[in-house]
């Protein structure tokens, strides 16, 4: 691919092939003939990581001998072809890495080292915010090799409250020492504490530091990455065009595609001296334009904050759910000893926050009155035995019997006055309700949503299961009971907390 200032175009196209369909037949089928003539495909006699590297060598010599001069290659650092260049064509060129490939290398290390060691104290939200800063560095130091390691060794001290190599440039505190900084992207805005944690990242960053100078000049394979897409919509994999002279076409399909946008089919029909197609034209022109119209929205600056938002939460979503889900897959987790929890975290039990109604159409009241075996005592739930309801409006009254399952106490068996017969408590409740002379606004003001006492039923029952966990952390003085008690009864117990934080 050429530079952007050249209009991205393909310049070379280079396919190689591990087998040829046809040899392949001829030698399963045929053993010891020569296959018939056919044009073989079969062009790369060794491995598949070695065919990156000649088939770019093998692009950069037919250019050269074309009289296309090659000063710059920009890609990833995986492969050997700048020394094969070297050694074999005597040729120097100046080596761009991909700036996205470096960041992805890096932060994946970060990750590994998350991963190895459960008890280190880096979240996924430490490690974004590395990536943050590590995308500013490389983005703000370009073509200056002594600032971007200069700001490279200040990157992990800067995180743990250390600025004495930080530059004012890109650091806060320097420029206002006076007032206190706050990480704004660290677990709450404070710097990280942990020297086992600093040791390690400190060694992690060591070998990306000593690469400053190259990491000063990076490119871009973007569109490289684009082309080498376009080319497997046309070629998929699992159809496995390989073998055959298909893959060549279909990859400079793709390549004339880049170049010429969809119009190339009807150029390719005209100088074979066949119709252009009445159809295919205005269809092709429709296509081109409907890209360049993507194109143009893709470069605007509202476009790109939203597909980085649309990562952030597809980040922040997947984080949820893997936390929530526990280790569920691993390589060989099945044969582990221990026992994985796989227990998934438990959705939020919401807190009742009974607030008032807004509005109620023509209110009324309906008096409620229940009549038990005992009180709640030594937290055994007594049982009903006598619902009875009144309607203040039309008088209309309700009265049931419920047999119980415990027995009646003695305090609920004395007959002294009527205080244990339901019915007549709707009926002095709603002579009080007559008497006040309770208004609208005031009723209003007293109401809420019924679901509330479903959700404080739930949240009690919860606290109740759940507070026993944390009672080790309220006693050494970690954790008030307050927070405890909401944490449990949101349905989340001390072993889930630990399984959020190694998560």
């Amino acid at each position: 691919m050429s530079k952007r200032e050249y209009g991205n175009k393909v310049i070379k196209t280079i396919v190689k092939h591990r087998t040829c369909g046809t040899c392949k037949w001829w030698k399963r089928n045929r053993p010891g003939r020569k296959p018939r003539p056919h044009r073989c495909v079969w062009n790369h006699r060794g491995s598949a990581r070695l065919m990156e590297s000649q088939a770019g060598m093998q692009a950069v010599k037919e250019l050269l001998e074309q009289g296309t001069p090659v000063k710059t290659i920009e890609g990833d650092g995986d492969n050997t072809l700048i020394a094969r260049l070297k050694s074999e064509l005597n040729l120097t060129v100046t080596k761009k890495f991909d700036k996205n490939h470096t960041i992805k290398n890096i932060v994946a290390r970060l990750y590994d080292l998350q991963k190895n060691n459960k008890n280190l104290k880096i979240s996924s939200l430490v490690i974004r915010h590395l990536t943050k800063s590590i995308k500013y560095v490389f983005a703000k130091n370009q073509g200056q090799p002594d600032d971007m390691k200069n700001n490279l060794e200040a990157l992990i001290p800067h995180q743990f409250g250390d600025h004495n190599l930080c530059q004012p440039r890109f650091c806060g505190y320097k420029r206002q020492p006076s007032v206190k900084y706050l990480h704004r992207s660290l677990p709450y805005k404070a710097p990280l504490s942990d020297p086992v944690l600093r040791e390690k990242l400190q060694n992690l960053f060591e070998p990306v530091i000593s690469k400053a100078a190259s990491y000063a000049d990076l490119g871009s394979s973007q569109a490289c990455e684009h082309a080498n897409r376009a080319a497997s919509l046309r070629a998929p994999k699992h159809l496995h065009y390989g073998e055959s002279e298909s893959l060549d076409f279909r990859v400079k399909a793709s390549a004339a595609c880049i170049n010429e946008g969809r119009n190339y089919l009807s150029e390719t029909f005209k100088r074979h001296g066949l119709s252009p197609g009445s159809f295919t034209v205005p269809y092709n022109s429709k296509k081109d334009h409907e890209r360049e119209k993507r194109q143009k929205k893709s470069k605007l600056p509202e476009q790109k904050l939203r597909r980085l938002k649309l990562k952030e939460e597809r980040i922040t979503s997947k984080g949820a759910c893997e936390a929530t889900e526990g280790a569920s897959y691993e390589s060989e987790i099945s044969f582990s000893e221990q026992a994985e929890d796989i227990e998934r975290i438990p959705d939020a039990i919401p807190k009742p926050l009974f607030t008032a109604v807004s509005s109620l159409d023509n209110p009324t009241f309906v008096i409620i009155d229940l009549e038990t075996t005992d009180l709640i005592r030594r937290n055994i739930i007594p049982h009903i035995v006598q619902i009875a309801a009144k309607e203040h409006r039309t008088q209309t009254s309700f009265n049931r019997y419920i047999p119980p399952q415990l027995p009646m106490s003695n305090e609920a068996e004395k007959e002294e006055y009527n205080a244990h017969n339901a019915v007549d408590d709707v009926n002095m409740l709603d002579k009080i309700l007559i008497a006040a002379n309770v208004s609208k606004e005031l009723l209003l003001k007293l109401c809420y949503n019924s679901n509330s006492h479903l959700l404080q039923e739930n949240f009690i029952k919860a606290k109740a299961k759940n507070l026993p966990s944390f009672h080790p952390l309220i006693a050494s003085g970690v954790m008030k009971m307050t927070t405890a008690e909401n944490i449990a009864g949101s349905g989340l117990n001390c072993a889930h907390l630990k399984l959020i934080l190694y998560s």
